[in-house]
């Protein structure tokens, strides 16, 4: 359960809390099918957890639309982390869309002072074929809205 508001409202405006785009991301373009996604690399350590993934991956399929859609969390407060994304079948075929949310650092949060701190950008590339080359940036949240075929 979440207890975060993700807009917060006076009588002057309103604001779209960190937890809004994210929430409003995989709401809008998450499949109907969750995929089994595989990822190897770097790990980190805290507290009493030890080799957790430094990349958090999800993908989601919505064969209707003839879509992937692979959700990641780069966990790296000051990394990119290069990565190889691979199909097991199908293949990637065309136009993708990808949305990124980010602020400067970790401790940026949007307030009426100043309400796009951390916001969602949205670009797009053409990937073709089973393998694709993608760089996360750090403390991000990333989906790559994928065309299949």
């Amino acid at each position: 359960m979440n207890v975060i508001a993700p807009i917060f409202t006076r009588k002057d405006g309103l604001v779209l809390q960190t937890i809004f785009y994210p929430f409003e991301l995989y709401s809008a373009t998450c499949g109907q099918n969750s995929l089994d996604v595989w990822s190897q690399g770097e790990t980190f350590s805290g507290g009493k957890y030890s080799a957790l993934p430094m990349l958090d991956v999800c993908a989601t399929l919505n064969p209707r639309k003839k879509q992937v859609v692979l959700y990641v969390v780069n966990r790296s407060p000051d990394k990119t982390m290069e990565t190889q994304i691979e199909l097991n079948s199908g293949r990637f075929d065309g136009k993708t869309r990808i949305v990124t949310i980010n602020g400067q650092d970790i401790k940026v949060e949007n307030t009426f002072e100043k309400p796009n701190q951390v916001q969602a950008e949205e670009r797009f590339v053409t990937i073709l074929g089973k393998t694709a080359a993608y760089e996360f940036e750090p403390h991000s949240v990333t989906a790559l809205i994928c065309p299949i075929a």
